[in-house]
């Protein structure tokens, strides 16, 4: 496989894997994982490469990658919260003498575990909305480049702001997220 790439392609593809695995930890995979991960697709997307966005080839890979580890992220940390909120056992008990003969039926309790999962899905949209309400406009657009994978010289070009201030907003977004117990969206 490494004969389909570039000695510059693996150097940007190990470059952003290690930089990557610094700052976030990504389990089930270590680095040759990783790598192997984003020359994979890598090799899908670079055929997608315009030379007229006046972003480098090396740039464009890199963007890529980038977008690709923070997907894998996002992914593992969904399935975090999906495994947390069905692991939790749903417990039925029957006051003795109560029985009046009926029997448990395992469809009542799948209905029952699905309600008790949308419930909580919706209460969590519902943390996340109240949070993202208490955040200005300019806070909430970062909020959203950030989620999308953007590095902070391309948020701070779009939206006109020095790196400072939007460091500022993010802290900001940081404080109000773990305000209302929001901790696992923060990376």
């Amino acid at each position: 496989m490494a004969e389909d790439f570039e000695k510059w392609e693996i150097a940007v593809a190990k470059n952003v894997v290690s930089s990557f695995l610094k700052s976030n930890s990504i389990r089930e995979y270590n680095f040759n994982d990783l790598l192997q991960e984003c020359l994979l697709h890598w090799y899908q997307k670079r055929g997608k490469y315009r030379s007229d966005r006046k972003a480098t080839r090396q740039t464009f890979m890199g963007h890529i990658l980038r977008r690709r580890l923070l997907e894998i992220l996002r992914e593992q940390e969904a399935d975090k919260r999906r495994v947390n909120q069905v692991a939790e056992p749903l417990i039925v008990t029957f006051d003795e003498g109560e029985s009046d003969g009926d029997t448990y039926d395992l469809s009542d309790r799948k209905q029952e575990e699905e309600f008790q999962l949308s419930q909580r899905n919706f209460g969590l949209k519902k943390d996340v909305g109240d949070a993202m309400s208490k955040l200005s406009s300019s806070e909430r657009k970062v909020c959203h480049l950030i989620m999308e994978g953007y590095p902070m010289t391309y948020i701070s070009k779009i939206l006109h702001k020095p790196r400072t201030t939007l460091y500022d907003e993010i802290e900001r977004i940081r404080r109000i997220f773990l305000d209302e117990g929001l901790k696992e969206y923060l990376q």
